[in-house]
């Protein structure tokens, strides 16, 4: 078969799998805030082209160290079980999600000792660490 055979047979099998999988990419950048806003606009990019790229879970990291890696979203649950804020981590002001609930804050979702840290790279801010605001 040719690369050309090869590549057409990808592109045609175009259907999400049921496997997670995750792509590590280097990227140069001076300091922690312009990393952590460059690395929103290459997810934000990438989730435009590829929809079923799960970009609420994305994190970044200095120099390749995973263990410490940061998420880029806020990601806290909102009053409504639909919602979860789709905000740069460390924002400012109010939670803005998807759902039936625009704007809210933390006092709005009432807490439960299951409900903080329950979906990956969720909680409430000042659960993980943070970088700096880009």
């Amino acid at each position: 078969m040719s690369a050309l055979d090869d590549l057409l047979t990808q592109l045609a099998d175009d259907e999400p799998g049921t496997r997670n999988f995750t792509v590590h990419v280097d990227f140069l950048a001076k300091d922690e805030t312009q990393a952590a806003f460059r690395a929103v606009q290459y997810v934000e990019a990438l989730n435009t082209l590829r929809p079923e790229v799960d970009s609420l879970r994305a994190r970044v990291s200095a120099e390749g160290a995973w263990s410490a890696s940061v998420p880029l979203f806020c990601n806290a649950p909102g009053p409504d079980p639909m919602d979860i804020c789709l905000e740069r981590l460390g924002h400012d002001g109010y939670h803005n999600g998807p759902g039936a609930t625009r704007n809210w804050t933390d006092h709005d979702v009432p807490a439960a000792p299951d409900d903080i840290g329950s979906r990956d790279g969720a909680g409430r801010p000042g659960d993980h660490p943070q970088w700096p605001r880009p």
